[in-house]
């Protein structure tokens, strides 16, 4: 199919598609199917906006360095199954903040992202994370 006529969102011709789409419409496309003879009208809408990265940021560093990050899993008294699986992936109980310590990965492999208090690692003052493994590493 090709394309035989491109409109914007600010000019005519686009005016019924921005009442609908609103600011996320990005434009109006005409294209001819040779093969049917038809017009087709297609439209360009915007999914998502964010900032760009930064340009000496690394996106593989940031996810490597967030999932050995420690977090504090929100574990009850009661739920001794739970406190034993954790356990023995090698979190460490903070009696002052209350949590179980473990890594964001190891939280996750475990099914329990769910759990994550986040903040909550900053609370547990009694455990020195730094020393802490992560992974089988110090």
């Amino acid at each position: 199919m090709k394309v035989t006529k491109t409109i914007r969102n600010d000019q005519a011709g686009a005016q019924r598609f921005k009442r609908q789409w609103g600011d996320k419409l990005v434009a109006v496309r005409y294209r001819h199917d040779s093969a049917h003879d038809e017009v087709i009208t297609t439209i360009e809408i915007e999914v998502d906006r964010r900032p760009a990265p930064q340009k000496d940021f690394c996106q593989r560093a940031h996810l490597a360095t967030q999932r050995s990050e420690i977090v504090a899993l929100a574990i009850s008294f009661h739920e001794n199954d739970l406190r034993l699986k954790v356990k023995q992936a090698g979190a460490k109980w903070s009696q002052i903040g209350k949590f179980w310590l473990t890594s964001r990965k190891t939280a996750i492999s475990l099914g329990l992202k769910d759990r994550i208090v986040e903040g909550g690692a900053d609370k547990c003052l009694d455990i020195d994370t730094s020393l802490m493994l992560v992974d089988g590493y110090i």
